[in-house]
């Protein structure tokens, strides 16, 4: 047993105890560390036979350990869901793909994915894995809130049940007779909404852990977003169909005058795009207030002419209210009377007004024999279609009506009372107004439908001119028309322009002027005209979408089964080289494209459109200028309700340089992967948390350790210690300052320089941190090594300094002992010999110049005995001998001297000596070349292990660098040397006429005697 410890009592025992400590007996039969192993704490109780043993719980270090494996694991599987999710647009692929993914992944060998039908409010299944088809059409159509799926649906909360058998919520019994028991039910959510369920079933009754809910959970969110971003993608699709369709429907609308073709054509077109059984188009006549049954489409149930009163029927409800309606089953609509009018079989039916302005025309109604087989976007197209419908319905309206007057007119010249009581007739009751003017623009006649457009009575437009009510801007036009029609008998125009009525409003009016001024009967110009602004609207609707196409970069193209061009937006003409007006109908597609791109379309793209339904990849060109042109083409089949293809439609996108930034990308992430991985540094990348996002080889080698172990840890962790998280963290700093920050790490016998660089936005907000570790154990190491010779290098010439003023000492010593003794003994002698012949003039000239020059050479003597060796320098020190040697240079020269000294430790003696040498030459320069000079300032200061002397005059000066290249410094260089010696620095600084600083600077080496005072 590990750490036995000994206590001095049973109470320092039990209050040394750890939180979980078991007692035993010493003499048990079964000691208790064999069954725990040696990693416990025991101690002996004093006074007793017993002893501790100490357990430590590590469950939670176990569970935390369990916990990052399982979201690593939930990680691993969101990325190749969402990898999976990403290689296709079609839903039922996607969730095909991501269902069989699930399925691999989780283990389960069954599972569906439904979707919730917005206008049935049911589940429908979309894709299923391991069931038969059979079992899943018997669980199809669950309502919200019904079964298991239908709650999820409906709460948005999932379910998981060990067995489906025993849950009295079970409603689809076909689920046992597969043999599925245990469910993991989960919701589809995007944007907080839920989008649909995904069922994973077993065949064995199990209970799901909380890893597997969470994960299926995590998956359900992954799907939900990926449904939600394909279901607006189909969406946009559909539009863009719908406005393609919607084009093509008008402009065959458009095709004919004649009324009973413009019925039949509208009512195939509609019926067709909503795959609908049974159609009809019913007129509205306002004289009898009925529908008559006009145009039959499919399966005639019903006869031409059958009559519908306002209210009975779908199409009599929608006649009384004028709105549009979505039936999913008559039977059980309460909108629907079918007591009035039968539903003659049918369930589903759509059924929408045909309006001009706010007149009703008539009703298309359109039907399937199958519950909800239309949706809100059948009903959508279809009003769309009917806003078409009804211009072309009016201009047929119209013609037929102008015929008809046209006819009632040359009927009138035999029978003129018969001919004008049916022309008033249909006039009064005309949806059309018409207008009788004189050659000067004159109303002599109103028809009473006027009043509808211009709020006046009929009675009130006579005798006003007809262009007051046109619009300002249009006035002219609308002159110039009635001039050029006034000017020839039996002439006609057609013209569109805004009217106002009585209040102001602002309308657009379709007008047809006919001259008959010549004819006696009418004796002026015949003006039909109506209310076009319903029509303006959907026209400009439609011109929208069509901008929408034209402006779009993508290439849009419509085709038949042939490769026969229908249409194609600008870009798809200049894409395949076609001017603004060159005709389409004689082209085709594979005559505009490359050989290669034709082989492709040929043989592989349209089969593969016309077998599938749909096509989706990338073709490679050359452009104009023989670069390659990479381009992303989705094309679609359009099929009849029997199934058959009716034409085909193609979206291109350029994705050139798309391609081009991706490959740049992937080669600039490749070059930067191997870039990082090579630097020889240790390089971490760290979030704002301080965790790390990636490293490079060479810090995986510093801390060696796995990436995989490095990934998400905190830096701290693993550079300086989880304990300096916050005290010492040089990333820490960095975010603190906002500035890089360096710091020295020592780990054993390895040095590392870290720098860390904080990283901000275009904000100015931190986004991460980039921390750099270098390895500088052998830079230290040099310094080390560099800093003990640095050493060596100064004590050696601190020893060498030390010699030479040692020898200066003697020779001064020398000089003074043999020397300068001898000179006092020869001035002795001369004294005596001048004494001894006092009376010759010649012998004591000659003894007095004798004198001189002993008396010079005593002095020469003692200037070289204080140069050699000062003693007042080794008495009282540096500062005392400089100020003795500036006043005898003032009493000299008559220089002004004066010292700044603040030295309190006396350095040792060779130092002073180096720098009184130093100090000494740079005075004797003063003396030699100062002419001019009035003040000489010396500075003696100690501070951080140096002592410096600085000597300034305000002299001549001279030029430094001119007497450095002409080699007359040899007195600098000297006192250069000499602080090179120590380790010192040494600084010369003049200019001409600005005087000279000399600054010498050298260690001061601490532990010395202070300076003597005085």
């Amino acid at each position: 047993m590990e750490g036995n410890h000994q206590f001095e009592s049973q109470s320092e025992a039990r209050s040394n105890l750890p939180p979980a400590t078991l007692a035993f007996s010493r003499i048990g039969r079964v000691p208790l560390w064999r069954m725990f192993g040696p990693k416990v704490s025991g101690a002996m109780i004093p006074g007793t036979r017993r002893s501790l043993l100490a357990l430590r719980d590590i469950t939670e270090a176990h569970t935390l350990q369990q916990a990052l494996e399982r979201r690593n694991r939930e990680l691993e599987v969101l990325h190749t869901i969402a990898a999976v999710l990403s290689r296709s647009t079609d839903l039922t692929s996607m969730l095909n793909l991501v269902l069989d993914v699930v399925v691999e992944i989780t283990g389960k060998s069954r599972g569906t994915i439904s979707l919730i039908d917005e206008g049935q409010q049911m589940l429908l299944i979309r894709v299923h894995k391991g069931i038969a088809a059979s079992q899943a059409r018997l669980a199809e159509g669950l309502k919200l809130g019904e079964g298991f799926g239908g709650r999820v649906a409906k709460t948005g909360k999932p379910l998981f049940i060990r067995d489906v058998g025993q849950d009295s919520r079970l409603t689809r019994r076909a689920v046992l007779d597969d043999g599925l028991r245990a469910l993991a039910c989960v919701p589809l959510v995007s944007s907080g909404k839920v989008l649909g369920v995904m069922s994973i079933f077993t065949i064995e009754a199990r209970e799901f852990s909380l890893e597997e809910q969470h994960l299926l959970l995590s998956i359900g969110n992954e799907i939900g977003t990926a449904v939600e971003r394909a279901q607006h993608l189909e969406r946009a699709r559909d539009r863009a169909r719908e406005a393609s369709n919607l084009m093509l429907v008008t402009q065959e609308m458009a095709s004919s005058l004649e009324l009973q073709t413009v019925l039949d054509r509208t009512l195939a077109v509609m019926c067709m795009q909503v795959w609908a059984d049974q159609g009809g188009i019913c007129l509205f006549d306002e004289t009898r207030g009925e529908l008559v049954t006009k145009s039959l489409w499919g399966e005639e149930t019903v006869a031409p002419g059958t009559v519908w009163k306002l209210g009975h029927g779908v199409a009599g409800w929608v006649a009384m209210h004028q709105l549009p309606i979505l039936c999913d089953d008559v039977a059980t609509d309460p909108r629907v009377d079918l007591s009035l009018a039968p539903g003659l079989g049918y369930h589903s039916m759509i059924a929408v007004p045909l309006m001009a302005t706010d007149k009703l025309l008539g009703v298309v109604v359109v039907a399937s024999r199958r519950i909800g087989a239309f949706a809100k976007s059948h009903l959508r197209l279809l009003s769309a279609y009917a806003a078409q419908a009804s211009t072309a319905l009016e201009k047929a309206l119209l013609h037929q009506q102008v015929k008809d007057v046209a006819s009632s007119l040359t009927e009138s010249m035999c029978k003129l009372a018969a001919s004008e009581d049916r022309f008033r007739a249909l006039i009064e009751h005309s949806s059309d107004s018409i207008l009788v003017l004189t050659a000067g623009g004159e109303i002599t006649y109103a028809s009473p439908s006027t009043s509808r457009i211009t709020g006046y009575a009929s009675g009130e437009l006579v005798g006003l001119r007809a262009f007051e009510s046109i619009d300002p801007e249009d006035r002219d036009q609308a002159t110039a028309l009635f001039d050029e029609v006034v000017q020839e008998t039996g002439r006609v125009k057609e013209t569109e322009l805004r009217a106002r009525n009585k209040e102001g409003r602002r309308a657009w009016i379709e007008l047809t002027a006919t001259n008959l001024l010549d004819n006696p009967s009418v004796q002026g110009v015949i003006v039909n005209w109506r209310d076009i602004s319903g029509r303006k609207r959907a026209e400009r609707e439609r011109e929208r979408l069509i901008a929408i196409l034209e402006a779009t970069p993508d290439v849009v193209a419509i085709c038949d089964l042939n490769g026969r061009l229908l249409y194609a937006n600008t870009a798809g003409r200049r894409a395949l080289r076609l001017a603004e007006g060159d005709d389409l109908s004689n082209r085709t597609i594979t005559e505009l494209v490359q050989d290669e791109t034709r082989n492709r379309i040929t043989h592989e793209i349209m089969p593969s459109v016309i077998r599938d339904g749909r096509w989706t990849g990338e073709i490679t060109s050359l452009g104009l200028d023989g670069q390659e042109i990479s381009t992303l083409v989705v094309a679609q089949a359009h099929r009849a309700p029997n199934g058959g293809v009716q034409f085909l439609s193609a979206i291109a996108r350029d994705i050139t340089e798309l391609t081009r930034v991706r490959n740049v990308l992937q080669a600039a992430a490749e070059e930067w992967r191997t870039t990082f991985d090579g630097i020889t540094e240790g390089i971490l990348l760290l979030d704002t948390e301080r965790r790390v996002l990636r490293c490079n080889l060479a810090m995986q080698a510093f801390l060696g350790l796995p990436f995989q172990e490095i990934l998400g840890r905190h830096c701290c962790d693993l550079v300086c210690g989880a304990s300096n998280r916050e005290k010492d963290c040089t990333a820490l700093r960095a975010i603190e300052t906002k500035r890089k920050e360096t710091t020295i790490l020592q780990n054993a016998n390895q040095w590392f320089a870290i720098t860390v660089y904080p990283l901000e936005n275009h904000e100015h907000v931190l986004s991460g941190i980039v921390h750099i570790m270098s390895d500088i154990t052998a830079q230290k190491k040099q310094q080390e090594a560099l800093r003990k010779s640095e050493a060596k290098v100064r004590e050696l010439a601190a020893a060498s300094v030390r010699a030479q003023e040692e020898e200066r000492q003697w020779v001064a010593d020398e000089v003074h002992d043999r020397i300068a003794q001898t000179l006092v003994a020869v001035h002795q002698q001369l004294q005596a010999l001048g004494a001894a012949v006092p009376n010759d003039p010649l012998t004591q000239r000659l003894v007095n110049r004798a004198l001189e020059l002993q008396q010079q050479a005593i002095h020469e003597t003692r200037n070289i005995m204080r140069d050699l060796y000062s003693p007042t320098l080794q008495q009282y020190g540096l500062v005392t001998v400089i100020q003795e040697e500036l006043h005898q240079l003032s009493e000299d020269t008559g220089f002004q001297t004066g010292i700044d000294a603040d030295c309190p430790v006396r350095p040792p003696k060779h130092v002073e000596g180096v720098l009184y040498r130093i100090f000494h030459e740079a005075l004797l320069n003063v003396r030699k070349h100062g002419a001019g000079t009035k003040m000489v300032a010396v500075s003696v200061k100690q501070e951080h292990d140096e002592i410096s002397i600085v000597v300034q005059d305000d002299g001549p000066g001279f030029d430094v660098e001119g007497v450095r290249q002409s080699r007359r410094f040899g007195g600098l260089v000297s006192m250069r040397r000499r602080a090179e010696i120590l380790g010192g620095t040494f600084e010369v600084t003049s200019n001409v006429g600005q005087g000279t600083r000399v600054r010498v600077s050298v260690p001061a080496q601490h532990g010395q005697t202070p300076e003597p005072d005085g």
